[in-house]
């Protein structure tokens, strides 16, 4: 068994399930540094979780979909519990090769129900014990969503923030072919929105999307070398296995981006995002360094005053902001007023602002909420300046009465 109770000594070590729930949730490997070069935000002061954490010019890892298998692929035997536990100890193994002095920045849970989701809720809120806010603590997003694993019942993504040096987007070792850890340098960052070329079914979807994205690349200025990460959403998670055939054949090697996949409501498609990095020594067109974020648009694709196709985030710093949710609303109206009335306390929390977002991921539960969405969200967006965005009709989010959550990158409003 993990020695959990050397790092959680708020914990009763007894529970195994609660201490996997914090060594997920609420740990780095070690303090922050005097320069905090992570910092989290909260609100409330008795919050469990932060509602925005700063990474100060640090590289950051991106994970791939981490999943509750063992050493040759299987799935843990057992219930939730089991799976959990197994999930728990696959985090801390992959971690391993960042460094010791990382820190989790951002945590998004894919649960496949919302019994899952509310069990894991109940469990860290009951066992957490009292906010720690003496370090950083990594904000949260929990989903309801099929796992690719038809047997897994939870899974992970992770973004840790490393002091370590990078010169160029890098590929971490890990225990299993089928995790990977993929690096941002520190430096200029873009973010893609997801993008969506109509094929006949989710396959030739996947195929033309993915050429479109590298189209995308090629007019910035970059290639295949430089993407970090990249997150679908699609239909039916059962293809899953021919979608990464599609997207591993755009890369060579061992030189491949991590991947994270998610289960939309549509009908048989998928749409796919990036995330890039961008070297200095790369002219891009109509970057200003001067400009924290900046918001751009392809000329082949359509205008969208609520979202652009790319930011380039020029600033050193990075904002992930918690996934935002209503508290007892009773119209889609009021909801999502609620959420962008959050969102701009945490912003100003932040030193940032709604000019200066630099990626949002909108999920909904019903089809009702995009209507009034889409009609409120310019009364926040300025439109030269709307962030790059993907919105997914997905299973569930934290709450049960709640049909909108969103969660968000930003970069400081100076510089």
């Amino acid at each position: 068994m993990l020695d959990y109770h050397s790092h959680l000594s708020y914990l009763r070590p007894s529970l195994l399930t609660a201490a996997v729930f914090a060594l997920c949730l609420t740990m780095g490997v070690t303090p922050a540094p005097a320069e905090d070069a992570v910092e989290s935000i909260w609100l409330n002061e008795s919050s469990l979780y932060a509602d925005a954490v700063v990474v100060h010019d640090q590289a950051l890892v991106h994970s791939g979909l981490i999943l509750p298998i063992g050493n040759f692929g299987e799935i843990a035997e057992g219930d939730f519990k089991a799976q959990l536990s197994q999930l728990g100890t696959n985090i801390r193994r992959i971690s391993q090769p960042v460094d010791k002095k990382h820190h989790k920045v951002l945590i998004r849970y894919h649960l496949a129900s919302e019994e899952h989701l509310n069990y894991m809720n109940g469990e860290v809120k009951k066992h957490a014990g009292p906010a720690d806010h003496s370090r950083p603590i990594p904000v949260m997003t929990l989903v309801v969503s099929p796992l690719p694993h038809p047997e897994a019942l939870v899974g992970a993504e992770i973004i840790f923030a490393t002091e370590n040096q990078y010169k160029e987007v890098t590929y971490l070792p890990t225990f299993l072919k089928e995790h990977r850890l993929t690096v941002l340098p520190r430096g200029r960052a873009i973010y893609i929105s997801g993008q969506l070329e109509k094929g006949d079914g989710t396959i030739e979807t996947a195929r033309l999307t993915m050429e479109g994205l590298h189209k995308t690349l090629e007019h910035i200025g970059l290639d295949a070398s430089h993407v970090v990460s990249i997150r679908t959403f699609l239909d039916p998670m059962s293809k899953v296995g021919e979608v990464d055939e599609v997207v591993n054949s755009f890369y060579t090697g061992d030189m491949k981006p991590s991947i994270t996949h998610m289960e939309w409501k549509t009908t048989d498609s998928i749409e796919i995002e990036m995330v890039v990095f961008a070297p200095d020594d790369v002219r891009i067109e109509g970057a200003d360094s001067k400009q924290s974020v900046q918001h751009f648009w392809l000329p082949w694709l359509t205008v969208s005053p609520v979202y652009c196709r790319w930011t380039l985030v020029n600033s050193p710093d990075r904002i992930y902001i918690d996934d935002i949710l209503a508290q007892n609303t009773a119209t889609h109206e009021e909801e999502i007023h609620e959420i962008f009335g959050k969102m701009k306390e945490i912003l100003t929390a932040t030193g940032s602002d709604f000019n200066h977002l630099a990626k949002a991921t909108y999920y909904t539960t019903n089809a009702e909420v995009s209507k009034p969405f889409g009609q409120i969200r310019p009364e926040y967006y300025d439109p030269e300046h709307p962030p790059a965005a993907s919105l997914a009709r997905v299973q569930g989010i934290d709450g049960k009465s709640n049909s909108i959550a969103i969660d968000m990158i930003a970069a400081p409003a100076s510089k």
